[in-house]
């Protein structure tokens, strides 16, 4: 596994056994991610947390819109579909460290960066 890194300290890319990510920024804000023709790109709420994302599963497929369900320290607890279809679950201790997970489908597709709140 490779990593390149902008001037910033921002990931720029990532390589795992030949397969090239690649992460695309806009004022310091992750916009996108793609590899091996597929792509992901990022929405952000009005406080400028990530509160989901779109996945395409290669060229000629379309997007799907998966949307973050937050507990109050702001981690993830749950990933769902448009009109509100479970795809993953997670559970967190008392300091944010990820406990378990159910359904983690995403986790075999995304390179997801924002599952703690920092």
């Amino acid at each position: 596994m490779s990593y390149t890194y902008d001037s910033d300290g921002l990931r720029l890319t990532k390589n795992v056994d030949g397969v090239e990510h690649r992460y695309t920024w806009q004022g310091g804000k992750l916009i996108s991610e793609t590899w091996d023709g597929k792509k992901i790109e990022y929405f952000y709420g009005p406080e400028g947390s990530i509160d989901g994302f779109t996945y395409k599963a290669g060229p000629n497929s379309s997007f799907y819109a998966y949307y973050y369900i937050k507990n109050l320290q702001g981690d993830v607890v749950a990933i769902i579909k448009k009109y509100g279809e479970l795809k993953a679950t997670y559970t967190y201790d008392h300091f944010s460290t990820a406990m378990s997970t159910t359904n983690s489908f995403i986790c075999d597709k995304v390179d997801i960066l924002f599952f703690v709140s920092p």
